[in-house]
C-alpha cells in the first residue's frame, strides 16, 4: 500500500469510526468527490429524508390494507426488506428495491428516489410536503381520516411536475 493509499484509508477510518478495510487499491479521487458531493448536498439541504420515506412506506402499504408479506410479493423483494425500510432507515435502500415499492404501491418512483438520496436534485416543493407529512402523521395501526389526508396530499405532491 502506498503512502497516499494509506492516508486515505485512515481517512476512511476516521470516518468509519475506526473501522479500516481495504480490498485492492482505493480511488482517492473518487473518494474525495464524494465527500465533498455530499458536503454540498447538506450544506444546499439536500440530505436524503429516508425516515419521510420509512413513513410513506408503511401509510402507502396501510391504505392498500396489505401485510408487509402481501407488500414484498407485488413488489417482488424480501419481507425482511420491507419491515426494514418500515423501521428506522439509517441507509438509503438500493435503487432497485425503491422502484419496486413505489411501482406496488403506485407512487412517482423518481421522487421516491429523491427522497432516499439516490437523486441530488430535491425539488423543494417535494421536500416541503415531505416535512408536513412527517409533522402530520402518527403511528396507528390502522389510518386514521387525519393520517390518509396528509398522505393524499403528500402523494398529490409528488406526482405534481
Amino acid at each position: 500500500m502506498t503512502k497516499q493509499q494509506e492516508q486515505s484509508a485512515q481517512m476512511l477510518a476516521d470516518i468509519e469510526e475506526g473501522c479500516v478495510v481495504t480490498a485492492g487499491s482505493l480511488d482517492v479521487e473518487a473518494f474525495y468527490r464524494k465527500v465533498e458531493e455530499t458536503k454540498a448536498q447538506a450544506a444546499h439541504g439536500r440530505e436524503p429524508l429516508l425516515g419521510v420515506f420509512s413513513r410513506v412506506i408503511n401509510m402507502a402499504r396501510r391504505d392498500h390494507g396489505w401485510s408487509i408479506e402481501q407488500l414484498a410479493e407485488k413488489a417482488g423483494i424480501e419481507p425482511i426488506e420491507v419491515f426494514r425500510i418500515e423501521g428506522a432507515l439509517d441507509e438509503a435502500p438500493e435503487p432497485r428495491i425503491v422502484s419496486s415499492l413505489s411501482r406496488a404501491l403506485k407512487l412517482p418512483a423518481g421522487k421516491m428516489m429523491q427522497l432516499v438520496g439516490h437523486l441530488t436534485v430535491l425539488d423543494p416543493k417535494v421536500s416541503g410536503a415531505a416535512m408536513k407529512f412527517a409533522a402530520s402523521s402518527g403511528s396507528m395501526e390502522k389510518l386514521s381520516p387525519s393520517e390518509k389526508a396528509a398522505l393524499n396530499n403528500f402523494v398529490k405532491a409528488l406526482a405534481e411536475e
